[in-house]
């Protein structure tokens, strides 16, 4: 039989919405987390440079102008497959009973989705890494040296336990431990004790996120360049005519100049190409007097089939 969500207020007030698993609904539950930010979303919403999307994606999913992907990615599938592994793992390590699993939780407009509460009260979050991104953002073992986005989502995690009642689900959410598996083969935990200043100051700007932006619908202020890929989505369909100001003037006039100088240092950079080639005649293999070696390589693209996709182009006319 497949788990379904149940809701319910506690004591508190709070709004409890309980899934045994979102992997198994996981529909369901992406539709239940539009009404609400994440935990795993914090980071985003806040602009961490680690954070996995901007808070105009965010955004865009929750107001509905961006589409919700019902698909995981591949690490997300294979992150999932390998939870009852990590899962199995922290119970031996540790020597503490996972009491209950997938627990779904929110108050109001923030939410989270708890992986496991232990027997002495713990909040367990399973993660799957390369070693390669440990290396980068993993530091030594039983320390607080991870990413901020993890921080933010233990905070969250822990607040919305809080929320939720201690009768109800047996944790008062004061430390949330990160049974990490590194590269299939290494074990590591991380522990997050609460952080009241961290997390005031994290809920005040999520809070401002979700009344300034997601209630009335205004898209907040792009946060890099991968937000060009969601514009181009949320402003698919073009009407009319806007006069600008001279601050957009002023970004037009850059991008048009960083698009001769990126086509000039294309034609430089193959014209070099063609340099070394010369120089190399019909060897695979050339010294530098440094030492270092440029190697020729034949490469061989495959014939495929692009699927249509669309993207939206910007010119700039003479004034």
């Amino acid at each position: 039989m497949r788990p379904s969500f149940n809701t319910g207020t506690n004591y508190k007030g709070t709004i409890m919405t309980l899934a045994i698993s979102p992997h198994l609904d996981h529909d369901q539950w992406l539709k239940a987390r539009l009404k609400s930010i994440g935990a795993s979303e914090a980071g985003s919403v806040l602009g961490v440079p680690d954070a996995y999307e901007t808070p105009l994606q965010v955004w865009g999913r929750k107001v509905g102008r961006l589409p919700m992907s019902s698909e995981p990615t591949q690490a997300m599938e294979w992150g999932n497959r390998l939870e009852p592994v990590i899962a199995k793992a922290y119970e031996e390590k540790s020597r503490n009973k996972l009491i209950k699993q997938q627990l779904f939780l929110s108050s109001g407009h923030l939410s989270a989705t708890l992986d496991g509460i232990d027997d002495t009260n713990t909040i367990v979050e399973f993660k799957s890494i390369s070693e390669r991104r440990a290396a980068q953002v993993l530091g030594d073992e039983d320390t607080q040296d991870i990413p901020l986005t993890w921080i933010l989502q233990a905070h969250q995690q822990m607040y919305c336990a809080r929320e939720s009642g201690i009768e109800d689900h047996g944790t008062d959410g004061d430390c949330v431990t990160f049974a990490v598996l590194v590269g299939g083969n290494q074990y590591r935990t991380y522990s997050v004790p609460w952080n009241q200043r961290l997390w005031t100051n994290a809920q005040r700007r999520m809070d401002a996120f979700w009344n300034e932006y997601v209630i009335p619908k205004i898209a907040p202020p792009i946060a890099g360049s991968s937000d060009a890929q969601a514009l181009t989505k949320i402003y698919g369909q073009t009407i009319g005519t806007i006069y600008l100001n001279d601050e957009v003037a002023q970004a037009a006039e850059r991008w048009e100049d960083l698009g001769r100088q990126v086509s000039e240092l294309n034609k430089l950079r193959d014209l070099d190409k063609a340099r070394l080639l010369e120089a190399m005649t019909d060897h695979q293999i050339g010294v530098l007097p440094n030492g270092r070696k440029l190697k020729r390589s034949v490469c061989i693209r495959k014939e495929y089939t692009v699927a249509p996709t669309q993207y939206i182009n910007i010119s700039l006319s003479r004034s």
